[in-house]
């Protein structure tokens, strides 16, 4: 047998058919189909579209088979579990739509008839058909965390809470810096409403415990979420102690939970928790 003749081919993928443009094969003569168990065609499967897709989201992957010889019957899957679909496409690409189930590579597998002609040696041609296997690699990643920061600038959470409640509530003020790729706390005070205060062998309940913390830099993720202890002083003087906080950004709004352990020349040593939700503004 021998190679067969080359001839342009374009691709109509949108009708599920591919016409012939060299006037050779529009004009094959007629003969007998021939079976291949081995395809010597020129087609190959390729991907055309990104090489990864997100864990858990129905995502749509293009694909193409450039060849010069007639293509057709072309069939797309994935491995179990990936509930893939394929769909017709336009401008020559087939179209899988799946969703990953977990992280890592997996293959997406494609068949399809290739027709083409032999060349007989008293100069005539015999059309024939053969199959065609291919498969590409992708991989499946976590989709990156929303954005839940504000716009970008200098934000002041300043407004007081908007969380009240008969016990323990916290006051939470902070300074938001917003840029491009990055976004941390460079200040901010503690305030828990309804702490615990103990000194010689007195225990005052309701007191303010807080302080206030402004040579710092918290870093914030870029879903809002934000934790740190850091060292704090109290507004009496030689008032010190250490604050917790711990909450998430969701624009303009912050929310979380501030543990304050101060001490105090008057009051001793005070403590308290709790819930704090506030407003912010942009200022620069």
């Amino acid at each position: 047998m021998k190679r067969p003749n080359r001839c342009t081919l374009v691709l109509l993928v949108g009708g599920g058919v591919a016409a012939l443009a060299a006037a050779g094969l529009l004009a094959r003569p007629s003969g007998a189909t021939v079976a291949d168990s081995t395809c010597p065609g020129d087609a190959t499967f390729t991907n055309v579209s990104a090489s990864t897709v997100p864990i858990g989201v129905s995502v749509v992957r293009s694909f193409t088979l450039p060849a010069r010889n007639e293509v057709s019957a072309v069939q797309l899957s994935a491995p179990d579990g990936y509930n893939a679909t394929q769909i017709v496409e336009q401008n020559g690409t087939y179209g899988l739509r799946l969703t990953a189930p977990r992280a890592g590579a997996f293959m997406v597998q494609a068949t399809w008839s290739e027709a083409y002609l032999i060349n007989n040696p008293d100069g005539t041609t015999t059309p024939a058909t053969c199959n065609g296997a291919g498969s590409v690699t992708l991989t499946a990643v976590r989709p990156p965390a929303a954005n839940k920061l504000p716009a970008v600038g200098i934000w002041s959470y300043d407004h007081g809470p908007t969380l009240k409640a008969t016990g323990k509530y916290a006051i939470f003020q902070a300074y938001l810096n917003v840029s491009p790729g990055k976004y941390d706390i460079y200040g901010f005070s503690v305030v828990v409403v309804g702490g615990t205060c103990k000194k010689d062998g007195r225990t005052d309940s309701y007191q303010l415990v807080g302080g206030s913390v402004t040579k710092t830099r918290i870093a914030v993720k870029p879903n809002g979420s934000f934790s740190a202890t850091r060292n704090a002083v109290g507004d009496e003087p030689g008032s010190k102690g250490t604050v917790r906080i711990k909450g998430v950004f969701d624009g303009i709004h912050v929310s979380g939970t501030a543990t304050a352990h101060m001490h105090f020349p008057v009051l001793g040593d005070c403590q308290g928790s709790g819930k704090f939700v506030s407003i912010g503004v942009r200022i620069a």
